[in-house]
């Protein structure tokens, strides 16, 4: 099985609601490598992140981070996160339309 770089996100803006940033397709396994937050909009926001496991189970493993105005947060939280297959990431944002997501890592 090879180890493959891949942009996992290759950029989404956050709503208000979850917004699916990554899930691992049927017979692949994904590690995260890093995951950026970067606020744009007029204000201070929070970000909720989530991983949901195949079946349905999980939790927020980022809840309420404050991203600064013209900040960025780097979630260590999500550092070395291994997704299998079904796994899925999502996202949320105290404000719509003010923080921008990319994501990179590893799949197999």
């Amino acid at each position: 099985m090879a180890i493959v770089a891949a942009v996992l996100q290759g950029g989404v803006t956050l709503g208000t609601t979850a917004t699916p940033l990554y899930t691992a397709p049927a017979g692949t396994t994904a590690i995260v490598k890093r995951a950026v937050f970067a606020n744009s909009g007029g204000a201070a926001v929070t970000v909720t992140v989530r991983v949901v496991r195949n079946g349905g189970s999980g939790g927020a493993l980022v809840n309420a981070q404050s991203v600064a105005l013209n900040g960025s947060y780097m979630a260590p939280e999500l550092s070395q996160l291994v997704l299998g297959p079904g796994d899925a990431v999502t996202a949320l944002c105290s404000a719509i339309s003010s923080v921008f997501v990319v994501m990179s890592g590893f799949t197999m």
